[in-house]
């Protein structure tokens, strides 16, 4: 009897909860902001960032050095990274605005369910130029470098 009880309680709540509307309040709870700026998007995937520092130099040694969080995400994914189709690479950049290079700090490699397939990212600083020719290096470059903080 205690268990019948019980179930018919349960499915009591679980009814009323079911068939109770939404109210306008709930209906118009925007969702949370994504901290990821898109700063590109082409056939092969898109190249999203995010500012770790603003204007404030990381180092005594790089003054004019900026440092942001970058991901790309692909579209189809890149079967030789071992990476899916809605894979991504996740990474910390550094880049020279006066001398036009970056330099990467960490990289790691996701499977598109947010698991990482490298445990340990990290990667010798080491700057190179930027081909701004490109429309992602021309994209990055005037999201960091060009806008107005």
């Amino acid at each position: 009897m205690l268990k019948q009880s019980i179930g018919i309680v349960l499915l009591s709540i679980t009814v009323n909860a079911v068939a109770e509307p939404k109210t306008k309040q709930q209906a118009q709870t925007p969702k949370k902001s994504s901290p990821w700026a898109l700063i590109h998007q082409g056939e092969y995937g898109k190249t999203l960032i995010q500012h770790f520092t603003g204007n404030e130099a990381i180092s005594a040694e790089y003054p004019q050095v900026k440092r942001f969080a970058y991901k790309y995400v692909y579209t189809y994914g890149v079967p030789s990274l071992k990476i899916e189709p809605k894979g991504y690479i996740q990474a910390i950049h550094l880049i020279n605005c006066a001398e036009q290079t970056r330099a990467y700090e960490m990289s790691q490699r996701f499977k598109p369910n947010g698991i990482a397939i490298d445990q340990d990212g990290t990667m010798p600083v080491y700057f190179e130029p930027m081909n701004l020719e490109t429309p992602e290096d021309e994209a990055l470059y005037q999201y960091i470098c060009e806008a107005k903080s």
